[in-house]
């Protein structure tokens, strides 16, 4: 992924790890995850901590360097 961004923003990084995380969208759909579809990006909108599944269960899609 490369990101360009209009002007410099020193906390860019900052930002972009301070929270998420990157993960299989197969395994996500397959647990009830978001399935990264446009259509249904709502539904999977700000769910409650208990209801995210790869905050209980580990799935491994690395490694990935930033």
């Amino acid at each position: 992924m490369v990101v360009r961004l209009h002007r410099p923003f020193a906390p860019f990084l900052s930002v972009l790890t301070s929270f998420g995380a990157v993960v299989s969208k197969p395994w996500c759909a397959a647990h009830g995850q978001w399935d990264g579809r446009a259509e249904t990006w709502m539904k999977a909108n700000d769910p409650a901590h208990e209801d995210v599944i790869p905050n209980e269960r580990a799935n491994g899609t690395g490694p990935f360097r930033l």
